[in-house]
């Protein structure tokens, strides 16, 4: 039975490559399902070594670009996958509070201040890809500073060239952003693959649960505690959420195992397959993105 949730944690990273074909697909980029994988793998590397997922996004436009993928459609997918990718865990959370109200109320005063801070980290978060991709003179105006502060204390050179740069690049990622945002079949397609993709990823403690010998609770039961749990963390600085994560999961999951230490010993299994596996499929794509890519040099 925990095979499944190693399977459900390469379903993960699969949803990832497959969200980014179908959005760059209408625009004439064509990504290979092995560069997809990679692609995933990098945002999972690098979001897990930094504080609050930051690291990931830029790393894939930087992989991307060297892989001749124009920057605004880079740019665009990173952020449209972000802000579908908060979308659907705070649809998730709405479902959580319908279904397990009872278990989010019982939960500590820390655990529900944290959640309305992640909450609303996320809408912010949310809002500013939006506004990024369509408020065009507010974004245009802010990157023009930070390139000329930027020039100001010699971190880059030739500011206003790259201002210029920065600006066509953005005209361009609007037009992109524009035209998916009006392809509403499109879209449903891409909440789908999001959905999968998050769904994937929450199994894997209703999987253990399963693993265990046990059936009291039902699968959207663990669902509903996964997306709970992912609201209240992972806005946290933290690297991959590690020790809250796991503090979470152990009082969250208390009342589903009866013990603590049987909880404990299922968060344990969870991380193992959620993390850590992850974490270890994630360097292996890692590295053999740097070995692609240093080879189509050489060559």
């Amino acid at each position: 039975m925990l095979c499944i949730g190693f399977f459900a944690a390469l379903i993960y990273f699969y949803c990832y490559g497959w969200f980014a074909r179908v959005t760059l697909k209408p625009f004439g980029t064509k990504i290979p399902v092995l560069h997809g994988l990679l692609y995933a793998a990098t945002d999972f590397y690098y979001s897990a070594l930094t504080p609050s997922a930051t690291g990931g996004q830029p790393l894939v436009i930087y992989h991307m670009t060297r892989d001749g993928i124009p920057t605004s459609q880079a740019s665009f997918f990173t952020f449209f996958h972000t802000a579908v990718y908060k979308i659907v865990l705070i649809l998730f959370n709405i479902i959580a509070l319908f279904f397990c109200f009872a278990e989010f109320r019982a939960c500590s005063v820390t655990f529900t201040v944290l959640w309305f801070v992640g909450m609303g980290i996320n809408l912010l978060m949310i809002s500013l890809c939006f506004i990024s991709m369509f408020n065009r003179p507010l974004t245009q105006k802010i990157g023009g500073r930070v390139l000329k502060i930027c020039g100001k204390i010699h971190i880059i050179k030739n500011p206003e060239e790259r201002i210029n740069g920065f600006i066509t690049a953005h005209e361009d990622y609007h037009t992109l952003a524009s035209e998916v945002l009006h392809d509403r079949g499109l879209l449903l397609k891409q909440l789908g693959i999001v959905i999968i993709q998050r769904a994937s990823f929450f199994s894997i403690a209703y999987i253990v649960y399963r693993g265990m010998g046990l059936s009291a609770h039902h699968y959207l039961y663990f669902l509903c505690l996964q997306a709970l749990i992912a609201m209240s963390v992972d806005s946290l600085p933290l690297p991959g959420g590690i020790g809250v994560n796991e503090a979470a999961l152990v009082l969250t999951l208390e009342s589903a195992y009866g013990t603590p230490e049987a909880a404990a010993a299922a968060t344990l299994i969870i991380r193992v397959i959620n993390y850590y596996f992850c974490f270890v499929v994630a360097s292996i794509g890692v590295l053999t993105q740097q070995f692609l890519q240093k080879r189509r040099a050489v060559q």
